[in-house]
This record gives C-alpha cells, structure tokens and sequence, in this order.
C-alpha cells in the first residue's frame, strides 16, 4: 500500500482512486501468489477444486479486510478535511465581520459627527438673532435662514466644481446641493417669493 506522504498532496477524490487503485494491486498479487501455492501443492483435480474453493474463500476474506481498512482511512481523512474546511470557513466568517463591524463603526461616527455639526448649526442661528437685541419676526428667521441655505449653496457649488474633488466627495455634494435647493425653494415660497 502507497504511503500518506504520496497520498496526502492530492485532492480527496484523486486519493480516493489512488488508494482503491493500491488495493486493487495488492488483491490481484494476494490472489495470485495463493493460486501459484495451490497449483504447487495439489496437482490433483480434487485437490483444485478445493483449493479454488479455499482461495475463493481467502480472496473474499482478504477484500473484505482490504475493503474494511481503505472505507476506515477514508472515512478518516475526510472527516480531518471537513474539519479543516470547517476551520476556515470560520476563520472567513470571523474576518467578514470584523470588516462590516469596522464600516458599520466608521460609518456611524460620520453620521454622528454630521448629526453634532447640524445640531450646531440649529443653535447658533436663533441664539445669533436673540443676541441682537431686536424682536424677530417670522418672516425675518426666514429670511436669515434663506442667508444661510444660499451660502451653504455656494460652498457646495465650490465643492462640485473641484476638479481634485474625488467621486464620493463630488457625489455628497451634488445630494446636499439638492436637498438645500429644495429647501431654499420652500422657504422662499412660505415668504411668497414664489409661485408653486
């Protein structure tokens, strides 16, 4: 029989023939070598019919054992290489996630970096008015608010038109240009500056 280390380098299938293969040689020499021993010692009629009775037997013993054996190493070595499959599908598994937690994390303190930064930027408008002194109307927060979309509006029109800008950048930019433009649009109509 072939050694592990001539088998051990192939695929599971290719050494699966190899080592049904092996045992097939070693049954064909195991039924020879006993039909040469039977001829030797019996040269009789009776005495052949007998010993093909006895090396039929042996020859189903041997195959059955040489059948037994090749099914235990097989079986053997296929469970170590489900085992190993296991392992780094595990290992796959286990990387995936950490990749998908680090953009989940990374993704969520952009997001609440925007959210502090917005945040700020809704406190400093009526705090900057109430530190005037002067009594605001409605229609004067508007107008300070159409101030702040239209230069905010301006910076994003820098931003789209940067030909350094890489693509996500320009991107963002072009989303936010058109929420504030639409947004613009509302404030100015709840002025009556324009029509619908």
């Amino acid at each position: 029989m072939k050694s592990d280390s001539e088998i051990e380098g192939k695929r599971p299938v290719d050494r699966l023939f190899k080592l049904l293969e092996t045992f097939h040689e070693e049954l064909e020499q195991v039924g020879e070598e006993y039909e040469l021993q039977v001829r030797e010692s019996l040269p009789t009629a009776e005495g052949r019919a007998q010993a093909a009775a006895e090396l039929n037997q042996k020859v189903d013993e041997a195959g059955e054992a040489a059948r037994r054996k090749v099914t235990e190493e097989l079986l053997n070595r296929f469970h170590v290489e489900i085992e190993e499959l296991k392992a780094d599908l595990g290992k796959k598994h286990a990387e995936e996630l950490a990749k998908i937690k680090g953009d989940f994390d990374q993704a969520k303190t952009s997001w609440n970096a925007e959210r502090q930064q917005l945040k700020a930027q809704v406190v400093q408008v009526p705090s900057g008015l109430a530190m005037s002194g002067k009594e605001i109307g409605d229609s004067d927060l508007v107008r300070v608010e159409i101030s702040r979309v239209s230069s905010q509006i301006e910076e994003l029109v820098i931003a789209i038109e940067d030909p350094t800008a890489s693509l996500s950048n320009t991107m963002q930019a072009n989303r936010e240009y058109a929420e504030l433009k639409s947004y613009l649009k509302g404030l100015r109509f709840s002025l009556g500056e324009i029509d619908v």
